[in-house]
């Protein structure tokens, strides 16, 4: 439970449940940041996630609480399935609750407590509650055929509705991923939190649930790692979700996604930011190991080499977080070069915790270079170095993750004859390269020839990958391409390295001659603004940051919503220009869409100094 008194999200299985406080609004949606937006009453909250919903595809969220108060005065809720109020008093630790149900005595005991004590009328409070529980089982009868008869029953009343019935039906809708209920807490002031357990127990899916049927070679030991972080004193711990058999210390684990066999040292069960050591972590459990030096996040892990491909054609294999393409980039050095070590060690730490965080060496340069979701990403991970890792260093300027993609359709050929230790090697490879409709940033690889080893094989993908890093224009990465392999002769002495190196350079000689075009990052921005900034904020984003406005809607409180594809290289500070053109009443979230070709005129300013500083105001 995190320490802040605004409302914030609980990431529990895909954070199928929404934790509410007084004043801000925390939105992510499967681990990805959307927005961070001010908000007087939870109410409006409420109304705008919905919209964000009706944009992104997302389940509908829906109070399962009803708040007491807002803001500074927020005090207590209201549990529309049991209709009992909990009221707390006192501040942070020694705060207590206060429980009075909304039937019998507990209704005159509460309006003298709320009149004393809160300067509350009872009768708005009844009023509102009711319905709002009317309105949580309506929206439970669109999902749940149950609850849909009760309320279909001649002579039914909302406030008659069986406690088991909704709480069944609440848990149904909510593991089917349907709804998210919405609850009411702040952490700061341990308001909620006990509420706040006893949903995750009584809503969120249960191990028992899920029944995974393994073959039996996996049911010695089968676990994913789900999460990494790096301790002072022990180093690496990674937390495994194990699925099926043990883990004791010492024991030999191999990652079959990394192809590597690993040693735990230590087994521990952790409790908050403490750690237990543990002789043994069971099925169903989630156990700590330490001693782990490559496994990463969304690694599956078992007990021999001999079990992969048990795993990768199991029907349950488990599969690993989706994630994004970095679309910023920059340098990254140390003060001084003696502290060029601890960074590369502390990058490598960092970028095991956080995979959508991307280290690479510039060979021309000698840089490294570190690629992020975005400027904030990019800062943290700097601050992070600097106080957690006690390094000073800095970041260059911030770039773009541009990339490139062929126009034509081509055919190369190629042939290599070389002598090495007194033997000749001998390539010939005939390819053809062509545009390509596959998403996604990986060259597809067709390779029509005779049949060949699998050795070869990859030897030839890790070829045209190669090439595919830097292409023709600027030295972006190649994506959207195709490249068949129509024909190739090897000799019995050619090496492994030899043959990537051939296929290597016979693509790059034709992406030269395929009309390579420069393409650009766009993100979809979802932009809420008051109706009397609505126009300056179009004519800035329709201007110089070349925005494509697809729709304007109503929203509440006289303002609308936007939907806007821009171009990544547009948004570099228009965070703090909406808040500027807005008087500070202006909120966006974005995510990346689509890469489009970069116009001439653009294209031929990209890579100066002044094209990114357009945007600094």
């Amino acid at each position: 439970m995190v320490q802040l008194h605004f409302l914030t999200e609980l990431l529990v299985y895909k954070f199928r449940l929404l934790v509410c406080g007084s004043r801000l609004t925390v939105m992510v949606y499967q681990g990805s940041l959307l927005s961070i937006k001010w908000t007087s009453s939870m109410h409006v909250a409420i109304k705008q996630l919905n919209q964000w919903r009706i944009s992104f595809i997302r389940p509908q969220y829906s109070y399962k609480q009803y708040p007491l108060g807002k803001g500074k005065e927020f005090s207590g809720v209201v549990d529309l399935v049991s209709l009992t109020v909990y009221i707390w008093e006192g501040k942070y630790d020694d705060s207590k609750t206060v429980a009075f149900p909304l039937k019998y005595e507990g209704i005159s005991e509460l309006s003298q407590f709320l009149e004393e004590n809160k300067d509350i009328a009872m009768d708005s409070v009844l009023n509102e509650v009711f319905t709002a529980r009317q309105k949580m089982i309506d929206q439970l009868a669109m999902h749940d055929d149950s609850v849909l008869e009760v309320v279909m029953t001649d002579g039914y009343q909302p406030l008659l509705l069986n406690e088991s019935a909704i709480t069944d039906s609440l848990r149904r809708v909510t593991c089917e991923g349907i709804a998210v209920p919405v609850l009411m807490g702040s952490s700061l002031r341990n308001v909620g939190v006990t509420l706040l357990i006893d949903a995750i127990a009584n809503y969120l899916p249960s191990p028992s649930d899920r029944v995974i049927d393994l073959p039996d070679s996996l049911k010695s030991f089968y676990a994913f790692a789900f999460k990494v972080i790096h301790d002072k004193s022990r180093g690496p711990l990674v937390f495994l979700r194990i699925y099926s058999g043990s883990v004791t210390p010492s024991t030999l684990l191999y990652n079959a996604t990394q192809d590597k066999t690993e040693r735990v040292s230590k087994v521990l069960l952790a409790l908050a930011d403490e750690y237990k050591e543990m002789k043994v972590m069971s099925e169903g459990n989630i156990a700590v190991v330490a001693g782990l030096k490559h496994t990463m996040t969304g690694d599956t892990l078992v007990l021999s080499k001999e079990l992969k491909d048990d795993v990768l054609s199991s029907v349950n294999k488990l599969k690993a977080p989706v994630i994004p393409q970095p679309m910023f980039f920059c340098t990254i050095e140390p003060d001084s070069s003696g502290q060029q070590e601890d960074l590369d060690h502390a990058l490598s730490c960092i970028t095991r915790e956080d995979p959508s965080l991307r280290v690479s060496y510039d060979s021309e340069s000698g840089q490294t270079v570190l690629s992020g979701m975005g400027e904030l990403h990019l800062e943290v991970t700097l601050d992070r170095i600097i106080n957690e890792y006690k390094i000073s260093a800095r970041l260059g300027e911030l770039q773009i993750a541009y990339r490139e993609s062929p126009t034509l359709t081509v055919k190369e050929s190629d042939h290599v004859k070389r002598v090495h230790k007194n033997q000749v090697q001998e390539i010939n490879v005939e390819l053809t390269l062509s545009p390509s409709s596959v998403s996604g940033s990986e060259p597809v690889v067709d390779i029509h020839t005779s049949p060949l080893s699998d050795e070869i094989r990859g030897a030839i993908t890790n070829g045209v990958k190669l090439a595919c890093t830097h292409g023709p224009i600027f030295s972006y990465p190649v994506i959207q391409v195709q490249v068949s392999i129509d024909s190739i002769s090897i000799s019995p002495n050619a090496t492994l390295p030899a043959i990537s190196s051939v296929i290597s350079q016979c693509v790059s000689k034709a992406m030269k001659v395929a009309g390579m075009q420069l393409l650009e990052p766009f993100m979809k921005l979802e932009i809420k603004v008051p109706n009397s900034y609505l126009s300056p904020v179009l004519s800035e984003l329709t201007g110089h940051r070349r925005g494509i406005v697809s729709d304007v809607r109503d929203d509440d409180n006289d303002s609308k919503q936007l939907s806007v594809s821009v171009p990544l290289s547009s948004l570099k500070g228009y965070s703090t220009k909406l808040r500027s053109i807005t008087s500070g009443t202006g909120s966006f979230v974005s995510q990346f869409s689509h890469y489009e070709p970069v116009p001439e005129r653009i294209r031929n300013k990209i890579g100066s100094e002044s094209f990114y500083n357009d945007f600094d105001a």
